[in-house]
């Protein structure tokens, strides 16, 4: 596996406020992957985070500067 610290790409995490299993890991990648962007959703559980805004990752995934 690559260390983390080696990630160069564009780096979003997403996670909910209520998602206390993988919530922390969120501090812990944005701490070790230079540039990455953490948003953590108000009020919401790890499911949530991703049903409510699944179009909007992946239109950030597409999104034309991610893929140059």
């Amino acid at each position: 596996p690559t260390p983390t610290e080696d990630v160069r790409c564009p780096t979003r995490l997403w996670y909910g406020e209520l998602d206390h299993r993988s919530r922390p890991g969120g501090d812990w990648f944005v701490e070790r992957i230079e540039g990455a962007a953490l948003e953590v959703r108000s009020g919401e559980t790890h499911w949530a985070t991703l049903g409510a805004h699944w179009s909007e990752t992946l239109a950030w995934l597409a999104a034309p500067t991610l893929l140059t």
